[in-house]
């Protein structure tokens, strides 16, 4: 079994399958992104370059990827997702950052974002899987559910590294986009309808830069946002104000992805030192506590943060899909003190929808 006691400066990744993914709809300049799923088979990246040389010296010819299916339980990929361990340089794992981005590029088609903003709507729409009950495997034959949530940390590992390597100005800057979110007028949120950078993009770039005890503090407004989101998309054939039951039935899925997002938050984040500020501003360097130790956590003990990620997919398997009602989810989320009746609170979110349009 490899692993980084066996070679432990050569540097890891898993395959994953790679697909370039249209956002929005209508718009006659499409904004694209990339939606990855994986089978999480780890190898030493040095070892696929010596079967892949291997595989091109054959007669017939076996290409790079055909021959990673093979190792790879059978089920396509056409990348390989590094994993930064403790003793790999961080030259290495730019250079294979790097490799994973212009392999994406030249197998798949380019995307004209940047990489952190990519990742992050890639992160989003892997979630989203979740909240759907969608597939893993349509397009990659092979995957499901726990070996996708493995790949989660590693998505945070290097969405970290993309957001302060050019000197934090990445992360500057879509601290600039959150506090901006967080700030919006209640009037406007019928503007952002339809927007790629939605609400669910938020909640995701939260996870890379604010504290758990800052998400928890505006969690309520993730909340509200989500479910005048979730409202927008379902209400065009609602003639009168829906029940109870149908409003949850609109909401569901976009409840269960922001509480797939707490539980990140708060089973992989240790207690921050730092102040809750009293505004919507979010700022941090990248030698903030809660950001080193992230980093640090799942650097020098992956199989403990694979192992929490894990029990949020339990949490995701035997609870959140079988809830019924909104008090539930506002149970878990941990809002009860907060709102006293969530029923009314939903309704109260979609007569703002109605009263908006």
């Amino acid at each position: 079994r490899e692993g980084y006691v066996y070679m432990p400066k050569e540097i890891l990744g898993f395959y994953v399958y790679v697909k370039r993914v249209a956002f929005g709809s209508g718009s006659s300049r499409k904004d694209y992104g990339y939606s990855t799923v994986t089978n999480f088979n780890i190898i030493h990246s040095s070892c696929h370059n010596k079967a892949a040389e291997a595989d091109a010296e054959l007669k017939p010819r076996k290409e790079e990827w055909d021959g990673a299916m093979l190792r790879n339980s059978s089920t396509y990929c056409n990348n390989i997702f590094p994993i930064r361990g403790p003793e790999v340089t961080e030259e290495l794992y730019a250079s294979k950052v790097d490799n994973y981005w212009s392999t994406a590029a030249n197998t798949c088609g380019r995307c004209e974002s940047t990489r952190f903003r990519t990742l992050a709507h890639d992160f989003r729409l892997l979630l989203q899987r979740y909240a759907t009950e969608a597939s893993f495997s349509e397009d990659s034959r092979g995957g499901g559910r726990e070996s996708n949530i493995c790949m989660a940390p590693f998505m945070i590992q290097m969405g970290l590294y993309l957001l302060d390597t050019t000197g934090g100005a990445q992360r500057r800057t879509f601290e600039q986009t959150l506090s901006q979110f967080l700030a919006h007028d209640k009037n406007l949120w019928i503007k952002d309808a339809g927007k790629t950078d939605n609400a669910n993009f938020a909640c995701i770039i939260s996870l890379f830069l604010q504290s758990k005890e800052e998400w928890n503090h505006c969690k309520l407004y993730y909340l509200e946002r989500i479910l005048f989101a979730s409202f927008v998309d379902n209400s065009a054939e609602e003639k009168e104000q829906p029940t109870t039951e149908r409003l949850f039935e609109m909401a569901k899925s976009s409840v269960i992805f922001l509480c797939l997002v707490d539980k990140f938050h708060n089973r992989l984040k240790m207690s921050s030192s730092v102040p809750v500020p009293s505004d919507a501003s979010v700022s941090h360097s990248s030698d903030t506590d809660w950001i080193v130790a992230l980093n640090t956590s799942i650097l020098q003990t992956p199989a403990d943060v694979i192992d929490a990620s894990k029990q949020i997919l339990k949490e995701y398997e035997d609870l959140m899909l079988s809830f019924d009602s909104f008090s539930l989810f506002y149970k878990t989320l941990d809002l009860v003190s907060k709102i006293d009746n969530p029923n009314e609170h939903a309704a109260q979110l979609y007569q703002q929808v109605s009263e908006s349009r």
